[in-house]
């Protein structure tokens, strides 16, 4: 049976290479064995493993969560030892660690729990939340984060400790995964498709319209992949422009919407790359792993070298929790279980071959079988971010551009699912654009500014002061700067006229271009199909450049 405290001692014998037994909380096989199993002492700081967050076994006991040691030590209940009693609600499906906690929802009271990360200790407990049964928990800044529940998604605002209220727009509908990647949220409804939130006024932008849109990952591009199980398909979503293309993967993917789990999909830290489980569309008889990587067009390519055998341990094993790639070692982790309970075991399977490297059993701490019904793996958060961006010496007229994939590195976490701001010192000298994963510097004037670059990566900050000189008179190609050149804007007309031939083009100030239009002498452009706003101009004609900041009303 499962206990808050357990202290034992038992001789083991192990008198076959099957035979299983709990020692220190591993599965060890192997020949003739005689030793001593005690419980093994808690770790001082949960840094060096990882957790399974567990549903736990549903009318006996409430959800709790497992601590898996970069030995390999499996220690059981931790949340209720350190706190030294049961803490979670019931049936406790999701977890993030951001920042300093680690965050937890649950489908019954207390259904929503911060904890210390490293020491596990509970900070707050929430018995309701205003949604209902609790769902995926998402940090969407250090000020705020979203909670799902059965009923739409609810805004917890982590200055003052309170619930502010729902996210505009949901329909009150059950909400799944969520992900925030660049300026937005995406956020899966039941029966309606993929929500697409601003943060910045907790409300539903935009609606990509999808009845059988369930789950959501993200690869290292940034690119959202959403799983439709009843289409038996895959569905990209670009973060920016919200466009997507549907890719039909030819598998029989597991439908969660009956039993608000995490997804049965993840994303690899080191390759663009997809692991899906199938087979199934039951959540507890998948048995079938398949790996899809990206290639150069964005499209997904089943890797048929990726070669996964489900153990035959047991009989009747099946995937049971979310798969997750270990962003420290690189091993896609699992949990899998005989059919309806019965043996569990842990799975460090080669993300590259699919080969199964080992298999740990997970007892209690009676050595027992115990149902723990693991949910999914949660990984510290032990390293800041790191930032490559030099100083820039520019002429009047050059842009440049840094995607987020590049200038940050994170040892933790996909620098893509960070969010960056950026602002100028001095908009006379410097501009700024920022789409939220591309973020655009334009020299438009003489003189010397600074770039200030703020980095959120999973609630670790980092902020770097990056210097911008900009040269007098010429620009990149030493043309001459403003030499005979107008630019003129009137209503949502663009009046533009040079020396000779020419082209003009139109930058928004994400550093995009919207427009390129070539003329002779002079053109005056219709820019009505453009958004209110501001944007940078710039004409090129010959040997003469400007470069000049409109705003159309």
């Amino acid at each position: 049976m499962k206990k808050t405290v357990t202290l034992f001692s038992a001789a083991v014998m192990i008198s076959t290479a099957a035979a299983q037994v709990a020692l220190h909380g591993i599965s060890v096989r192997g020949e003739l064995v005689e030793t001593t199993a005690t419980e093994p002492e808690l770790p001082e700081e949960f840094t060096d493993g990882f957790f399974i967050q567990n549903e736990d076994w549903f009318g006996h006991y409430l959800g709790s969560i497992n601590w898996v040691g970069s030995d390999g030590t499996v220690y059981y209940n931790v949340d209720d030892k350190v706190n030294g009693a049961e803490v979670l609600g019931n049936t406790s499906q999701f977890g993030q660690i951001y920042g300093d906690y680690y965050y937890v929802t649950s489908k019954q009271a207390p259904r929503f729990i911060i904890l210390d990360a490293k020491t596990l200790k509970v900070q707050k407990s929430f018995d309701t939340t205003g949604v209902g049964d609790g769902r995926d928990v998402l940090n969407v800044d250090d000020d705020k984060l979203y909670v799902g529940g059965a009923n739409g998604i609810i805004v917890y605002d982590k200055n003052e400790g309170v619930f502010k209220g729902q996210v505009e727009g949901t329909s009150g509908g059950q909400v799944g995964m969520m992900v925030r990647v660049g300026n937005y949220v995406f956020a899966a409804e039941q029966s309606t498709g993929v929500l697409v939130i601003d943060p910045a006024t907790d409300a539903v932008a935009q609606t990509i319209e999808r009845t059988s849109a369930q789950g959501l990952t993200v690869t290292r591009d940034g690119h959202i992949w959403c799983t439709l199980p009843s289409e038996s398909s895959i569905m990209r979503i670009d973060p920016v422009t919200f466009e997507t293309k549907v890719f039909e993967i030819g598998k029989t993917l597991v439908s969660l919407w009956g039993q608000c789990k995490p997804d049965y999909v993840c994303a690899s830290y080191t390759e663009d790359a997809l692991f899906v489980v199938n087979g199934a569309s039951r959540h507890d008889s998948a048995k079938l792993l398949s790996k899809f990587t990206i290639d150069e067009n964005g499209d997904l390519v089943e890797d048929d070298t990726f070669q996964f055998t489900m153990p035959t341990t047991y009989t009747g094993l099946s995937f049971y929790g979310s798969p997750r790639i270990n962003p420290n070692t690189g091993d896609l982790i699992a949990t899998v279980m005989t059919y309806r309970g019965g043996n569990h075991e842990l799975l460090y399977i080669n993300p590259t071959t699919g080969k199964v490297k080992e298999e740990v059993d997970l007892f209690n701490d009676d050595g027992n079988q115990y149902y723990w019904f693991p949910s999914m793996p949660v990984f510290p958060d032990n390293n800041a971010p790191e930032v490559d961006i030099d100083d820039i010496s520019a002429s009047i007229g050059d842009t440049f551009s840094y995607t987020v994939t590049e200038f940050l590195s994170d040892a933790d976490n996909l620098p893509a699912l960070a969010v960056v701001e950026v602002e100028t010192s001095d908009e006379s000298i410097v501009t700024v654009g920022n789409d939220g994963l591309t973020f655009s510097v334009s020299a438009v004037g003489e003189g010397s500014a600074y770039i200030m670059l703020t980095a959120n990566s999973n609630g670790r900050v980092i902020e770097k002061t990056i210097s911008v000189e900009v040269a007098n008179g010429t620009s990149s190609a030493d043309m001459a700067a403003d030499a005979g050149i107008s630019i003129v804007m009137a209503g949502e007309k663009l009046r533009v006229a040079a020396p000779d031939a020419g082209t003009v083009v139109v930058f928004g100030m994400d550093g995009r271009q919207v427009l390129s239009q070539g003329f002779a002498g002079s053109a005056t452009i219709d820019l009505a199909g453009l958004s209110s706003g501001a944007y940078i101009v710039k004409v090129v004609s010959a040997n003469n450049l400007k470069t000049q900041k409109i705003v159309k009303m």
